[in-house]
């Protein structure tokens, strides 16, 4: 009850940090949540009867008789049990510490991989359809500071959801499934996206509002030769007179969150959104090269008064690439910080315990680690003899909690196109990390007893 009262008054103190820390509102209500209640008095019986059922029944298992003889051993029989906790709890830390690990390295991995475009500094303006014309907003935008490219699209990464069924030449009426945008001809270089063959869409070609630029993914998917062969052939509705001529072919980019794998991509010209059936929706990303927030805010300032005079009372929204590709993984994010604060808790628990059972155990060999000093035992040799017995205990758990950890990450890790192979050097440091928690908790004590005078030790009262 105490431990429950106790509980509940750290719930209270750390709730608000923690809903911080994962993103959430959580709220103890106790008067207001009856099953809450009747769960933790349920709670306290439970553990009090699992707490004390062991005891009650070693003790009732005593031979009255024997046990007045001095023949019982105490301590010795729940040795197997001590044991069984101890490498369990380390067992459950050596996982949660492990599983924290890898999912901060897998999510470092995918802030970090090359996109194959460059999110950084790339603001989008949202709702542009609203505006009259939004190209002249474009060109208005180009002529404030700081603003180096422009362009005016319906769907850009990570949400890029326009699709579509096409045939193309020399697939004999085969179909394929076609993931597409429409854009001006400054999407590419306002992305930064690479064109590996061809050319981009241009002003100075007017027939570029029937043309297309393919990703590299779409020419293998068509069955067509990586090469300049590609340019000038065709993609089609299946049964229709409405033709693309291809004029370019771009490197592989992510146009959806690294979760998925690159599909088949089409780029149409921003004149072909009817035809195609892309909707209404506009967007404008902007490439900014503001070096600071004073800059930033400046930026956002000027676009905020350019989009009142071209929007009116349309609110102005906008948003950033890079945020929006990060907040494709905020639950992965909130599951690393949950897991830190789990594994950080379970690591102390264990200690605990582990400490709890070495001071039980120098308590019944004082005696022993007494006769071992009187016949020549240095500290070191008594401190490696009962470091000795919790390392295996810890090797034990390690032996357990690696595959474990390993397996349940191979599955979590399933979920992502692009993922690391957890390294077998974080195993190991999470081991060798965990052996020495032990060693230092048992240390200090097992230093003491070892250095105690053996004449107080084995004087008999």
């Amino acid at each position: 009850m105490i431990a429950l009262v106790a509980g509940l008054g750290l719930v209270e103190l750390f709730l608000p940090g923690f809903n911080i820390l994962i993103g959430k509102n959580l709220s103890l209500d106790l008067l207001r949540d009856s099953s809450l209640l009747l769960s933790l008095f349920l709670l306290v019986v439970l553990m009090a009867v699992l707490s004390g059922s062991y005891p009650a029944l070693f003790l009732s298992s005593f031979q009255p008789v024997e046990a007045m003889k001095g023949k019982l051993k105490s301590g010795q029989e729940g040795k197997f049990f001590r044991n069984g906790l101890v490498v369990f709890q380390f067992s459950a830390s050596i996982v949660l510490i492990i599983c924290t690990a890898v999912v901060f390295e897998q999510l470092n991995y995918v802030s970090e991989k090359d996109l194959g475009f460059d999110k950084e500094n790339l603001l989008v303006v949202n709702h542009v359809e609203s505006v009259r014309d939004g190209e002249t907003l474009v060109n208005a935008a180009l002529n404030l500071p700081r603003v180096t490219n422009a362009t005016l699209c319906t769907s850009l990464p990570p949400t890029v959801w326009g699709g579509d069924v096409f045939t193309a030449s020399g697939m004999d009426n085969k179909t394929f499934s076609l993931n597409f945008t429409t854009s001006d001809q400054r999407f590419i270089p306002t992305l930064n996206i690479k064109i590996k063959l061809g050319r981009n869409f241009s002003l100075d070609n007017p027939g570029d509002s029937s043309r297309l630029i393919l990703n590299e993914s779409a020419v293998k998917k068509i069955g067509w030769a990586l090469d300049e062969s590609v340019i000038g052939k065709v993609v089609e509705y299946p049964g229709s007179t409405v033709r693309f001529e291809v004029i370019g072919v771009v490197e592989d980019f992510n146009y959806w969150s690294l979760q998925s794998n690159i599909e088949p991509m089409g780029i149409f010209h921003l004149k072909s959104s009817e035809i195609i059936g892309e909707g209404a929706k506009r967007h404008i990303a902007l490439r900014i090269s503001a070096k600071n927030s004073a800059e930033w805010q400046s930026t956002i300032s000027d676009l905020e008064k350019l989009w009142k005079i071209h929007a009116g009372e349309t609110p102005f929204e906008y948003s950033f690439v890079d945020a929006s590709f990060a907040e494709a993984f905020k639950s992965e994010k909130q599951l690393g910080k949950a897991l830190t604060v789990m594994a950080s808790l379970a690591i102390l628990i264990a200690s605990m315990g582990l400490l709890g059972m070495i001071i039980y155990a120098l308590e019944l060999r004082t005696k022993e680690i007494g006769i071992r000093k009187v016949s020549g035992a240095s500290t070191w040799n008594i401190l490696t003899l009962i470091s000795q017995r919790y390392a295996i205990l810890i090797l034990i758990a390690f032996l357990i909690g690696a595959p474990l950890s390993w397996w349940m990450m191979k599955q979590w890790l399933l979920g992502f196109a692009y993922r690391i192979t957890p390294s077998p050097w974080l195993f190991g440091a999470v081991g060798l990390g965990t052996l020495l928690i032990a060693v230092v908790i048992s240390s200090y004590h097992s230093v003491k007893a070892a250095t105690m005078n053996p004449v107080d030790v084995l004087k008999d009262e």
